[in-house]
């Protein structure tokens, strides 16, 4: 009996050329998917660039060119590239598309509607020269375990003694976007309350056939044996990405709209071939 079968692989960073980490799993996935459809299934492949976020961002400045060209020329030459590998996606689209847009704006009503989102004010360091706020990996300082204290150390962990910790807790933090003394901001930040879902994700993914029992084991045992985190899913500007509908100067945060960007290039397949998503 023939099946349909819609197949994924991760989006691949806009923030540079396709290596040869990546072609491992393009090229194995893209072998499993001729073989379905030699086999009479009815099997689409689908892919895009996850093109948000500071990186994004930071790399056109460098280049002195805006976002949406930098992301561009990126978006050419991965479908170049993976073309001389002879990879073929049935789409390979980009989660800054129209489609995607719509996509993300459908889940966030659903969000907004279900009363799961609040907001809290957030400090974060700033780079007063670049006019950001940076994420964990664009600081660097020492390490703030004392028994550690090593020297050039980013912002979330210590590559000599393994100590986690936030950006602002680093011993003489500095920008590694322009080397400036980053300073301590609040802004405004958007929350999904993920344990008012808790039941739900427990129950869907503990029971029936959703997902392969290692996944499912793993999940059991490292987050739903606890209570669930607040997931900060906004970035306030100046940042690269989608302005929230209902929130202004506020963006989707890159993890929000990358996973979503499966849908979105899945939709706008739908959209050049007639079919319903």
């Amino acid at each position: 009996m023939s099946r349909k079968i819609l197949v994924t692989s991760a989006l691949p960073y806009a923030n540079g050329p396709i290596h040869i980490g990546h072609l491992v799993e393009y090229i194995q996935t893209d072998i499993w998917v001729r073989f379905q459809k030699l086999q009479g299934h009815r099997c689409i492949y689908i892919c895009a660039d996850d093109t948000h976020g500071t990186a994004i961002m930071i790399s056109a400045r460098r280049e002195g060119i805006p976002e949406e060209e930098f992301i561009r020329r990126m978006h050419d030459a991965h479908v170049r590239d993976f073309a001389g590998f002879d990879i073929e996606f049935d789409n390979y689209g980009s989660t800054h598309s129209p489609e995607n847009r719509e996509i993300c704006e459908i889940f966030w009503r659903a969000l907004r509607q279900a009363g799961l989102i609040i907001e809290k004010d957030v400090s974060q360091l700033f780079d007063p020269v670049a006019g950001v706020f940076l994420a964990d990996r664009f600081v660097k300082g020492t390490c703030p375990n004392p028994e550690c204290r090593a020297p050039d150390q980013y912002g979330d962990s210590c590559d000599r003694c393994g100590h986690t910790h936030s950006p602002a807790e680093l011993i003489d933090p500095v920008s590694t976007i322009s080397g400036a003394k980053p300073e301590l901001r609040t802004a405004r930040h958007l929350f999904v309350q993920l344990e008012k879902l808790h039941g739900f994700l427990e129950e869907w993914t503990q029971t029936g056939d959703h997902l392969q029992p290692e996944i499912a084991n793993y999940l059991n045992a490292h987050f739903l044996s606890e209570p669930l985190r607040d997931w900060d899913i906004s970035r306030p500007a100046p940042y690269f990405g989608f302005e929230i509908p209902d929130s202004p100067g506020n963006y989707w945060y890159v993890w929000f709209d990358a996973p979503i960007g499966y849908v979105g290039s899945t939709k706008q397949w739908c959209r050049r071939t007639g079919e319903l998503l």
